[in-house]
């Protein structure tokens, strides 16, 4: 996927928007192509590409026997990223939107 190769590899700090009183969500990213499935983590998915631009990707994903997802990645610079997710995981839905940073090295 074009975007993810902007996305620098290393720690990163996810701050959900529009929710001051969540802690930030601090991962790291050896593989970028890990924030396409923050709900699902390592699951094995099926992916399905709906968008790949330069700056932006799209790919909705289906979990045998956990639920579904669509995320959508907006390369800002190698260092700050939008991440739109939403899905069902294990029957409940969510629904989040997080501005991302790297703050350094895993």
């Amino acid at each position: 996927m074009i975007a993810l190769g902007g996305v620098e590899p290393g720690a990163w700090s996810l701050h959900e928007i529009g929710n001051s009183a969540a802690a930030p969500r601090a991962i790291c990213v050896h593989d970028p192509r890990l924030l396409l499935q923050l709900v699902h983590g390592p699951a094995q998915c099926a992916q399905y590409v709906i968008e790949d631009q330069p700056n932006r990707v799209t790919v909705q994903y289906r979990c045998p026997g956990q639920g579904y997802g669509r995320t959508t990645i907006r390369v800002e610079d190698r260092n700050l990223i939008r991440v739109q997710t939403q899905g069902l995981m294990k029957g409940a839905p969510f629904d989040f939107d997080y501005e991302g940073r790297r703050t350094g090295k895993c």
